[in-house]
């Protein structure tokens, strides 16, 4: 922490990709994702596979231990595409925002879920 704080931060400054780590709750997590299963909306599509179809993050100040992030998910698009593979997929595409304990955005990250 003393180091942290020598280099400008105000506590130990969270990895890069913190926030794709998965948390996982028992009995509350989702069995495939890394949120509580009420935390997005459902849609039934009847497709039995998913992959992940990418995320990106811009990153707008800086988390750090000690901070509260709350999070606003939405769903940004939603489309079908045609794969010679794997037939017809739902491509839901979704933004996350990431706002912290004084109220400011420290975060977005999109991404995109292939059902097929």
């Amino acid at each position: 922490v003393e180091q942290a704080k020598k280099a400008g931060y105000r506590d130990l400054p969270a990895p890069p990709t913190y926030l794709g780590t998965a948390i996982f709750i028992p009995g509350q997590s989702d069995e495939n994702l890394p949120f509580p299963p009420d935390s997005s909306p459902t849609i039934d599509h009847g497709l039995p596979g998913l992959l992940d179809g990418g995320t990106e993050t811009a990153y707008f100040d800086t988390i750090c231990a000690g901070d509260t992030l709350s999070c606003v998910n939405r769903m940004t698009d939603l489309f079908t595409k045609e794969s010679k593979g794997l037939g017809t997929m739902l491509i839901i595409a979704s933004e996350a925002t990431y706002t912290n304990q004084d109220g400011k955005v420290v975060a977005i990250q999109t991404t995109q879920a292939i059902y097929y």
